[in-house]
């Protein structure tokens, strides 16, 4: 299909140990609208698209409240691992609350972690391996953004890019290691 695990519009979802590989058109796991959202402990492998992406949506419903955890993505033949993301216009953003932790994020097409939209955001336990295009990218409408013990090797593997790039004011970077790679 087009996307491994859909979730549009919905609140108190809960995925849990949820395997997605080799999905073919598009993303791994993606929510759009709805809130209090928990994915934990699930593994996306090889998906076309993005590993795991909160979708970005107009007002007044715009994906909220969400907790990614304990979950692996690796692989990604296109964009990146984990995604808080603008959709197709400046608009089209994801809101506020998210938590991005203990997590994995391994040999994507892109970076393993791409905050372009929302507010309120704590990366924090996760690392990152192998990202073609490095790390960590935060910029276009991302506010408040907390980057905490955070771990990154062998990135970026594309020598134009950077282990974390950030675009947008507010944002605070602690207590990480930042390995780079030596294949340049």
């Amino acid at each position: 299909g087009t996307q491994g695990l859909a979730n549009r519009n919905s609140n108190f979802v809960t995925i849990r140990q949820v395997d997605v590989a080799d999905n073919g058109r598009g993303p791994g796991i993606v929510s759009t609208q709805g809130g209090n959202i928990l994915i934990d402990g699930c593994t996306v492998t090889n998906a076309s698209s993005n590993g795991i992406l909160f979708r970005g949506s107009p007002p007044p419903n715009r994906v909220h409240d969400g907790t990614v955890q304990n979950c692996v993505v690796r692989g990604t033949k296109a964009n990146d691992g984990i995604v808080l993301h603008n959709a197709d216009t400046i608009h089209e953003t994801v809101g506020a609350n998210f938590v991005l932790r203990d997590n994995r994020s391994e040999d994507n097409f892109e970076q393993g972690f791409d905050i372009t939209s929302g507010s309120d955001i704590l990366l924090e336990g996760n690392a990152t391996r192998n990202n073609l295009k490095g790390s960590i990218s935060i910029g276009h409408q991302a506010t408040r953004v907390r980057v905490r013990y955070h771990r990154a090797e062998g990135e970026p593997t594309l020598k134009t890019a950077q282990t974390i790039k950030i675009t947008v004011p507010d944002v605070l970077i602690e207590y990480s290691v930042l390995v780079g790679s030596s294949r340049h």
